[in-house]
């Protein structure tokens, strides 16, 4: 009896020894009104709950979606946090029940607020599914996007006055549903990981998501058919990607468009990565990476066709803190045969990195372009044409060889000295273009920049920009445009315009390199040389092949391949690893190689093969192969 008490005893203090198995967390951090835990997975684990707790709450459960399984690790990201001091908790669930001696915590995290500025707020206005504070609105649902999930999700709609709902099965179809306007909900889609095309119940034209409502805004009613309203389109994490096709926007209303990536889009046609084609009003997009998309039929559409594309009667539109990668038409605003009114638009925080043009290209708008950064523009940056005001301040213009144009006259028609006749970028009227406080460095392989102004144009009214001493100075009327005579509308000196903050222009360049595009800079990285690039339209070969074969961190490719005999093993640690990577193995190997996320061969180890020295590569997720005399086998490790 004594005997059989002392068994159970000691099988009892090996099972808590098992259990006292702290998780082990590999990294933390907060973000825009976001913060995210990554952990080590622990053996006997079913899987893992996480909660958060600050700002007055106390152990808020987060949803099982946003916890998602890595290969080598886990990680959970926590949406909707208002700014603020945080703290995540990770739970195993072993046998069924929650393990409270396994928990991992993390430190106190800083979460930040979203810059909510600029002509999408106006009047009070909040785009999308989130109140002001990052919190969701009262009521908001929820639905969540991967591969698996597009075609099959549901939702509960109201179809008619009468409050009746319908049953809806597909994300296409719920906007569909949603955009016959009578449900007004607030909803946040969520998008997981890279979303392919073919994995959409229904795009648009080939090309697009479509959200787009009965009516437009102006023209709803109370409790009638209306605009799509109130929805955030946003992916989770780093890596959240649309691949193979964008979105499309038409009779919308506070819609919001945040933290996804847009690669290979447009169809093969004309298509854009975001089209917003008629009647959207009070639409704010930012914190996204945009890439190139597929090429369409015209010389211009190498990179494919619009990054961001906006005409036809809409307006009060903010596009901020997105990161643009070699982009070739960048923003287009404004419609080619006129508008019912004058656009507004503001245009802040954004990267321009070693684009082309139009950001933005103006047409019947009134725009504030502000704390952007361009980093080697190849052919112009803001381009003010017919019956377009644009208000151009501190801003960080390197490698821009005309930072702003006027169609017709300075800089788009300058030949050198005083000859300003040389052909311009189109045939519209021009605007004008009010400038303040930017700061415009020379290219690395251009000559130095080409800027006119009242002051040092060599011809009297042959400038690009008025320049002026102070942000509420007005431009006189005797200023205008040499071709139809536009001049400035002072729509920024208004009292209606809104409250902003300007930092000035290399305090905002530092804010864009850190914080605009996805989630700590999203999951994909290329470095661009700038002497060769800062001149260079072309499509870059090595960019365009990295898009080709881009794999997320998260996804069917990261299935381990263990295709070696059952009874060998083979198993490497720590992972993430700082410096050394050791293998364990009972069978023979051969060779080892280590390539990048998007397939790039690193290196390779045909002797030594009990450690891998990975001291000298770069921060980010690599694949492992080795090759044994049982088999091959890979797996994902990540550097840190």
């Amino acid at each position: 009896m004594i005997k059989n008490k002392l068994i159970v005893i000691v099988l009892l203090l090996l099972s808590m020894s098992a259990l006292s198995q702290s998780i082990i967390i590999y990294e933390s951090a907060g973000w825009f009104e976001s913060a995210f835990v990554e952990w080590q997975p622990i053996e006997n684990a079913e899987s893992y709950n996480v909660y958060y707790t600050g700002e007055n709450l106390i152990d808020v459960k987060i949803d099982n979606q946003l916890i998602r399984d890595y290969g080598g690790y886990y990680r959970a990201d926590v949406l909707g946090l208002k700014e603020g001091s945080y703290i995540l908790k990770v739970v195993p669930i072993i046998n069924g029940i929650e393990s409270i001696v396994n928990i991992g915590t993390t430190p106190v995290l800083n979460v930040k607020a979203h810059v909510r500025e600029g002509f999408a707020f106006n009047n009070g206005s909040i785009p999308g599914a989130y109140k002001m504070d990052g919190t969701l609105k009262d009521g908001a649902q929820i639905l969540y996007i991967d591969n698996s999930s597009a075609k099959t999700v549901t939702l509960d709609i109201v179809i008619d006055k009468n409050g009746n709902k319908l049953t809806t099965t597909g994300i296409s179809k719920i906007l569909e549903v949603k955009g016959i306007g009578y449900d007004r909900t607030p909803l946040s889609v969520r998008f997981i990981g890279k979303v392919l095309k073919e994995n959409i119940d229904i795009i648009k034209d080939n090309k697009y998501l479509n959200l787009q409502g009965s009516k437009s805004l102006i023209d709803a009613q109370e409790n009638d058919k209306g605009p799509l309203f109130n929805t955030t389109i946003e992916g989770v994490g780093e890596d959240a990607t649309f691949y193979g096709h964008g979105l499309n926007l038409k009779r919308t209303a506070y819609i919001e468009i945040r933290n996804l990536g847009f690669m290979l889009w447009g169809g093969g046609g004309d298509g854009d990565a975001i089209s917003m084609d008629t009647d959207n009003l009070f639409i704010w997009i930012h914190n996204n990476d945009i890439f190139y998309g597929e090429p369409g039929g015209d010389a211009d559409q190498v990179k494919g066709d619009g990054s961001i594309d906006m005409k036809y009667n809409y307006s009060n539109i903010t596009i901020s803190f997105n990161h643009f990668w070699d982009s070739g038409k960048v923003l287009a605003s404004g419609g080619a045969t006129g508008e019912t009114n004058q656009l507004l638009i503001t245009f802040h925080h954004n990267w321009f990195d070693h684009s082309d043009s139009r950001m933005p290209r103006l047409t019947y708008t009134n725009a504030h372009v502000y704390n952007n950064y361009y980093d080697g523009v190849g052919t112009y940056g803001v381009g003010t044409s017919r019956f377009s005001s644009a208000f151009v301040e501190n801003n960080y213009f390197r490698g821009t060889y005309r930072p702003v144009l006027i169609p017709g006259q300075g800089t788009d028609v300058w030949e050198g000295g005083t000859n300003f006749s040389g052909s311009a970028f189109t045939s519209q009227d021009g605007g004008m273009t009010k400038a303040y406080n930017n700061a415009m460095n020379g290219g690395t392989s251009q000559n130095n920049l080409s800027y006119f102004n009242q002051d040092t144009t060599p011809v009297q009214g042959q400038i690009d920009a008025y320049e002026v001493t102070g942000p509420l100075e007005t431009i006189p009327f005797t200023v205008a445009a040499l071709r139809g005579g536009y001049v400035y509308n002072n729509f920024d000196t208004d009292a209606n315009m809104y409250m902003y903050e300007a930092q000035q222009p290399f305090d905002a360049m530092n804010t864009v390199i850190n914080f605009s595009g996805r989630m700590n800079g999203g999951d994909f990285s290329f470095s661009f040389n700038n002497d060769i690039e800062d001149d260079n339209k072309a499509v870059i070969p090595a960019l365009k092949q990295a898009l080709e074969t881009y794999e997320p961190y998260f996804g069917e490719y990261l299935n381990t391949e263990k295709s070696i005999a059952k009874n060998a093993f083979i198993k490497l640690y720590p992972n993430p690893v700082k410096d050394v990577l050791s293998i364990v193995t009972n069978t023979p190997i051969q060779s080892i190689s280590v390539y990048s996320i998007h397939g790039q061969f690193i290196l390779k180890q045909s002797i030594d093969f009990s450690t891998i020295n990975v001291n000298e590569l770069k921060t980010g997720a690599y694949i492992v192969k080795i090759k044994s005399i049982e088999g091959n086998y890979s797996q994902l490790i990540i550097k840190h």
